[in-house]
C-alpha cells in the first residue's frame, strides 16, 4: 500500500484471472529458431510452462536446482516473446554474475542484442533509454536498479527477470520495492533458493510476479505462515502448495 501499486496490480490481476478461467494447462510449444540450443525433456517441460504464464499475462517463479538450465529455459522464453513482437526484456542479477548473462545470451540466442548496463545514470554518457535503444535483452544489476529506479520505470518493459530472485526476499528493503514498483505486465524470478528461512520471503518473490495471489503480507503471515511453520495445521501447508502450484 505504502508503495502505491497495489490497486492498480489487484485490477491486472483480475482480469488475468478472467483470461484464466478459460485456459488450457501447458501445451508443448516448440522452441524458437533463434534459440542455439537442444533443449532437455524437462526443459521443454520448462519452455511449455513459461510460455503458459507468458501468453496468459501472469509471472512465476522458476525454482529449478542449480545446473539444470534455468538461463537457457529463460533465454527460450524470451526469444519466443521477441520473436512474437514483444518488447525489451530487462534481466536483472547480482553484479557478479551480469556479464555471464550476456555471454549465455551470445551463445544460445545469438540474434538478439544483449547490452549490460555496468555503471549508474549519473556516470553514463547520455540516459538509460539511449544506452538501450537498440537491446533486444538489457542487464543490468539489483544495485543499479535499486539507484536508479526511476530511470528504469521510463522504459516500457515487456517483461522482467529477476536473477538469482533471493536478493529480494526481504519485502522491506529498497532492492525488494524497486523491483515490485517498475511497471511491467510480466515478472519472473528465477532461483534455486525461493525460500531459504521463512515463509515470507516466499511472499516476496509472490508479490512481485503474481502480486495478486497473496496481497496482504499481514493475512499472508497470519494465514499461512505462523501456523504452517508452528506445524499446527498441516492443511494449511497443502492449501498453499494448491495456489502456489500453477505459478
Amino acid at each position: 500500500l505504502e508503495l502505491g501499486v497495489v490497486d492498480e496490480q489487484l485490477a491486472r490481476w483480475r482480469v488475468n484471472l478472467a483470461r484464466l478461467a478459460a485456459a488450457r494447462p501447458p501445451v508443448p510449444v516448440e522452441p524458437p529458431a533463434g534459440l542455439k540450443a537442444d533443449l532437455r525433456d524437462y526443459q521443454r517441460d520448462g519452455l511449455d510452462w513459461l510460455s503458459f504464464l507468458w501468453d496468459k499475462g501472469i509471472g512465476g517463479v522458476l525454482a529449478d536446482d542449480m545446473g539444470l538450465g534455468k538461463t537457457v529455459q529463460t533465454l527460450a522464453l524470451i526469444a519466443r516473446a521477441v520473436s512474437g513482437g514483444a518488447g525489451k526484456f530487462l534481466v536483472v542479477a547480482p553484479t557478479s554474475v551480469a556479464r555471464n548473462w550476456a555471454a549465455e545470451c551470445a551463445k544460445f540466442t545469438p540474434d538478439l542484442n544483449a547490452v549490460v548496463v555496468t555503471s549508474t545514470v549519473a556516470k553514463a554518457a547520455g540516459g538509460l533509454a539511449d544506452q538501450v535503444a537498440a537491446a533486444d535483452i538489457v542487464v543490468t544489476s539489483y544495485t543499479l536498479l535499486r539507484m536508479d529506479v526511476a530511470e528504469y520505470s521510463q522504459i516500457p518493459w515487456a517483461g522482467m527477470i529477476l536473477d538469482e530472485a533471493q536478493f529480494v526476499k526481504n519485502h522491506h528493503s529498497k532492492t525488494h520495492q524497486a523491483a515490485r514498483l517498475l511497471d511491467v505486465p510480466f515478472k519472473l524470478a528465477i532461483t534455486g533458493t525461493p525460500m531459504e528461512n521463512n515463509l515470507m520471503e516466499l511472499w516476496s518473490l509472490l508479490s512481485i510476479t503474481v502480486p495478486g495471489l497473496f496481497p496482504s503480507p499481514k493475512i499472508f503471515e497470519r494465514y499461512f505462515r505462523k501456523p504452517i511453520e508452528s506445524d499446527g495445521e498441516p492443511g494449511r501447508l497443502a492449501l498453499l502448495r494448491r495456489r502456489i502450484k500453477p505459478v
